[in-house]
C-alpha cells in the first residue's frame, strides 16, 4: 500500500512537472508574440500633452495606446474578483502592486500584439523599478519618448484647464506639488534610461502639430513606417473645367476639416521648391512627356502623411484622371469613401470658361481649346465614373446652379455620411462562431426572434448579389466560377452595404460564421465597427460529425460525408483557434457548449443575451 502510494506521489510528481513544462511552454510563446512588436514608453509632465501627442500617434502609427491607470479603472469597473480587490486596496488608500499593474499591462499587450504595429505606454515607468521590473518581465522599451516642458508652460496649461475641467487638482498650489512629485520620481528613470541611449527628448513648448512634426521625425530615424489604414476618409472629385469643383472643395474644407489636395498643384509646388525631384519633373514636363503615375501617387501619398493627424479627411481634387491611376491610388494608399461628381453641361463649361478668359489671362480658355479639353475629359473620365458606379460609390450632383444652391446638394451627401458612420458606430455587432453541424443557424433565428437582433450571413450574402445580376453580382459570381477566393474588400463591402440598410429597423447584428480566420476580424473592426462579443458554439468533432452525417441522409450535399467533414472540421479549427484566443484575451468572447438538444443550447444563450443591455 505504501510503495504504491509512494509511486501515486511519484506520478503526481511528474505530473506537476508536466505542468511547469506547459507554462513555460506558454511565457516563450507570449515572449515571442511581444519579441518583434516596438514598445515605447511615453513620459511628460501634467500639462505636457502627451496625450494628444499619443492620439496623433495612433492615428498615424497603428499602435495602441495603455495607459496603467485607465487599465485599473477598466479592471474595477468590469466587477471582476481582482476588480473587487483593487476596489479595496484602492478605497483603503493603498498602493496597487506592482505586480497587479504588470500583470494587467502584459494580458492587454497579449491581447492586441496580433493586431498592433506596436505599444505606446503612457505615463510609465513612473519611477525606475517599474521600467526595470517591465523591462525584465514584459518585454524591453525600444525607446522612451520624453517630453520636455517647462514647469510654468505646464502650470499655464493646466490652470487654462481648470477654467472648464472642474478638477479639484487643477489649481495653483496642487499643481506646484504634482510637478514636484513627477520631477522627483521621473528625473532617476530619464538618467537611466539616457545611459543606455533610448531617451528621445521633444521640446513640447509649441503647439501640437509643431510638437507632433518632431515625434513624426524620430519614429522616421527609427524605421518605423505609418499604419496602412491611417488616411481615413478621402473622397475623390471629379468634375470637367468650369464645373466649379474647386469653389465647392474650398467650402467642403471650411466646414468639414477636410484637406484639399490636387496633384497639379502638388507637382507645381515640387518644381517650385527646387528639390532633386522637382527637377527631374521640370526636364519631363519641358520635354512634353507625362510624369510618371508613380511620381504622382508618391506626391498624394507624402501630402496627405503629413497631414493625416490634424485632417478630418481628404478630397483628392481632379483625380483619377484615368481608371488606372483610381485602381493604383487604391492599391497602393486606400479606397476613396466615395467619388463626388460634378455634372455639368458642357454649354455651361463652355460658358464659364468664356467669362472666365476676360480677365484670366489663360491661353487655354479660348472656345476651340475648350472644346478639346472637354473631349479629353469626358473620353477619360467616362470609364472612371462607369468603375466607381458598379460599387455604388459614385455621389453625383448637378453643378448648373449658383455655387451655394450647388453646395446645398454636397452638404446633404457629406452630412447623409456622417449620420450613417454615427449610426454604425452605435450599432451593436456580435460575432457567431461554430463549426459545421454546431447548430450556429438555429440559435441565431432563436435570438433574431427574441431580441430583434439582423442576422447576416457572408455566405447568404454573396449568393443573394450573385442572383440579384447586379454588376457586383456577375463580378463575384466570375470570381467564384474560376474557382477564386472572393476578395476580402468585397465581402466586407457586402457586409457593410447590409448593416448600413438595417440600420432604420435595428442597432444590433448578428454576423454568423464570421471572422473565419483573424484578419477578417481585424479589418471589420477598423473599418466598420468593433464587435461587442463573440458568440461561440463549442461542440466536439465526434458530435459535429454525428450530426452532419445524419444531415448527409437527407440533404444529398456532396460535402456530408465522412473524409470531407473531417478536412471542414480540420480547416475550422485551424483558421478559428487563433481568432478565439484573440478576441479571449479582450474578454469578448461567450463560449457556449452545444452539445445538447437546441431548447437547452438555447437556455445558456438566452442567458448571456438577458446579460446584455443591447
Amino acid at each position: 500500500m505504501n510503495n504504491n502510494n509512494d509511486d501515486d506521489d511519484d506520478d503526481d510528481d511528474d505530473d506537476d512537472d508536466d505542468d511547469d513544462d506547459d507554462d513555460d511552454d506558454d511565457d516563450d510563446d507570449e515572449d515571442e508574440t511581444l519579441k518583434d512588436v516596438p514598445i515605447v514608453f511615453v513620459i511628460g509632465g501634467p500639462g505636457s500633452g502627451k496625450g494628444t501627442q499619443c492620439e496623433k500617434i495612433v492615428r498615424k502609427y497603428g499602435f495602441t495606446h495603455l495607459s496603467s491607470g485607465d487599465l485599473l479603472r477598466a479592471e474595477v469597473a468590469s466587477g471582476s474578483e481582482r476588480g473587487k480587490q483593487l476596489t479595496s486596496i484602492m478605497e483603503s488608500g493603498a498602493l496597487v502592486p506592482l505586480d497587479t499593474v504588470l500583470g494587467l499591462m502584459k494580458e492587454a499587450m497579449l491581447a492586441y500584439a496580433p493586431v498592433s504595429k506596436g505599444f505606446l505606454i503612457d505615463g510609465y515607468p513612473r519611477e525606475l523599478e517599474q521600467g526595470t521590473r517591465f523591462e525584465a518581465e514584459v518585454s524591453p522599451a525600444k525607446f522612451v519618448l520624453c517630453f520636455d516642458v517647462s514647469d510654468d508652460t505646464m502650470t499655464k496649461r493646466l490652470m487654462g484647464r481648470a477654467a472648464t475641467s472642474g478638477r479639484a487638482d487643477d489649481n495653483a498650489e496642487t499643481i506646484k506639488k504634482r510637478l514636484v512629485t513627477f520631477h522627483d520620481l521621473t528625473k532617476p528613470v530619464i538618467d537611466h534610461y539616457t545611459g543606455k541611449g533610448k531617451v528621445k527628448m521633444v521640446k513640447a513648448e509649441g503647439s501640437a502639430d509643431d510638437v507632433f512634426d518632431m515625434v513624426d521625425d524620430i519614429f522616421k530615424k527609427e524605421n518605423i513606417e505609418p499604419a496602412k489604414n491611417c488616411f481615413g476618409k478621402v473622397v475623390f472629385v471629379v468634375g470637367g473645367p468650369g464645373s466649379g469643383k474647386g469653389t465647392q472643395c474650398d467650402l467642403i474644407v471650411q466646414k468639414y476639416g477636410y484637406t484639399h489636395l490636387s496633384s497639379g498643384d502638388l507637382l507645381r509646388a515640387e518644381v517650385e521648391s527646387g528639390s532633386e525631384r522637382g527637377k527631374k519633373l521640370t526636364e519631363i514636363m519641358q520635354k512634353g512627356e507625362l510624369v510618371s503615375l508613380e511620381t504622382v501617387l508618391e506626391l498624394l501619398k507624402e501630402a496627405m502623411l503629413k497631414k493625416v493627424t490634424s485632417s478630418k479627411g481628404f478630397l483628392i481634387d481632379g483625380y483619377p484622371r484615368e481608371l488606372e491611376q483610381g485602381v493604383k491610388f487604391e492599391k497602393e494608399i486606400c479606397a476613396p469613401q466615395f467619388v463626388l461628381n460634378f455634372d455639368v453641361s458642357d454649354e455651361t463649361m463652355t460658358q464659364r470658361l468664356l467669362g472666365r478668359a476676360a480677365t484670366s489671362g489663360r491661353a487655354d480658355d479660348n472656345a476651340e481649346t475648350i472644346k478639346k479639353r472637354l473631349v479629353t475629359f469626358h473620353s477619360i473620365t467616362t470609364p472612371v465614373i462607369e468603375h466607381y458606379s458598379k460599387s455604388g460609390k459614385v455621389k453625383t450632383v448637378s453643378a448648373e446652379g449658383g455655387k451655394d444652391e450647388v453646395f446645398a446638394e454636397v452638404q446633404k451627401i457629406f452630412d447623409a455620411n456622417i449620420a450613417t458612420e454615427q449610426d454604425l458606430k452605435n450599432s451593436k455587432v456580435v460575432f457567431v462562431i461554430g463549426g459545421p453541424g454546431s447548430g450556429k443557424g438555429t440559435q441565431c433565428a432563436n435570438i433574431v426572434r427574441d431580441f430583434g437582433f439582423c442576422h447576416l450571413s457572408s455566405g447568404d450574402l454573396l449568393r443573394d448579389e450573385v442572383k440579384s445580376g447586379s454588376e457586383r453580382g456577375n463580378r463575384l459570381n466570375a470570381i467564384m466560377e474560376k474557382g477564386e477566393l472572393v476578395p476580402m474588400e468585397e465581402v466586407l463591402g457586402l457586409l457593410k452595404d447590409a448593416i448600413v440598410s438595417n440600420l432604420t429597423k435595428t442597432k444590433c447584428f448578428l454576423i454568423d460564421g464570421y471572422p473565419r480566420e483573424l484578419e477578417q476580424g481585424v479589418r471589420f473592426e477598423s473599418e466598420i465597427v468593433p464587435c461587442t462579443n463573440v458568440l461561440y458554439f463549442d461542440v466536439s468533432d465526434a458530435t459535429m460529425t454525428s450530426r452532419l452525417l445524419e444531415r448527409g441522409k437527407s440533404s444529398g450535399r456532396v460535402d456530408d460525408n465522412e473524409a470531407t467533414i473531417k478536412k471542414r472540421l480540420d480547416t475550422f479549427h485551424n483558421q478559428t483557434k487563433p481568432v478565439i484566443s484573440f478576441y479571449e484575451r479582450q474578454g469578448k468572447v461567450q463560449k457556449v457548449s452545444a452539445e445538447t438538444g437546441i431548447d437547452q443550447v438555447y437556455t445558456e444563450v438566452k442567458k448571456f443575451m438577458d446579460s446584455k443591455q443591447w
